[in-house]
């Protein structure tokens, strides 16, 4: 009877995982058992498992999420995502995982991260307003002040860019339009700087291939700029 009861107990004691999913082009919003509210971006994957331990537990693999984070003293909500950790109580972040990179913006509260491979104290603790950029497999993490604004534009179905290649560019709007966007010669190393409005892919690729003089050519299987 015991042993019966051994693994369900297990289970809500740790909580079964729930896999939240969003496609190409989806965002999603999310409230936990716990209270605490997520929104999901296009193209992420997130597992929580919410169970009566003492930990609330979120991994993120590859995805873009906000947290809301609902306060539950003494019950900390930690979210693995990469080789590192992050830990809170209660407050607001984004937290950015694509490509081997880890970004983390803090809105509102205190937020702590890990990198447990290291064995050593906290990477960082950022407060409101701060930025925290990791690339996986490193022991290098850079911390700034930034405008928050901006790391959470994706909610208003907007994408800000401050002078990145737009081989990089392309790479992010690919996860949120059906018809694949690619560049071609030195098209994809020239840098822009704006926001683009998410909203028509038509207009922003317009805006882009003006911008930058560049030539658009499309077909059914995408969009190629030259």
């Amino acid at each position: 009877m015991a042993a019966i009861a051994a693994p369900s107990l297990l289970r809500a004691y740790e909580g079964s995982p729930i896999v939240y999913r969003t496609g190409v082009g989806e965002t999603r919003g999310v409230v936990l058992s716990d209270g605490t509210r997520v929104h999901l971006d296009a193209a992420s994957t997130m597992t929580v498992r919410l169970g009566w331990r003492r930990r609330r537990s979120v991994d993120l693999a590859q995805a873009q999420a906000s947290f809301d984070v609902a306060k539950h003293p003494g019950r900390p909500f930690v979210i693995d995502v990469g080789d590192q950790q992050i830990r809170v109580v209660g407050t607001e972040f984004n937290v950015r995982h694509f490509d081997g990179t880890v970004v983390v913006t803090v809105r509102r509260g205190l937020v702590e991260v890990d990198q447990p491979g290291l064995g050593s104290p906290a990477v960082a603790r950022l407060a409101r307003g701060e930025q925290l950029r990791h690339t996986e497999g490193t022991a290098a993490s850079r911390a700034q002040r930034v405008d928050v604004d901006a790391a959470f534009a994706w909610r208003g179905g907007r994408l800000v860019c401050d002078d990145e290649p737009l081989a990089q560019i392309v790479a992010e709007l690919n996860r949120h339009y059906a018809l694949p966007l690619q560049v071609s010669g030195a098209a994809g190393a020239k840098r822009f700087s704006g926001v683009l409005d998410l909203s028509d892919q038509a207009t922003l690729v317009r805006r882009l291939a003006s911008y930058l003089s560049l030539s658009v050519r499309r077909t059914d299987r995408g969009i190629t700029l030259s």
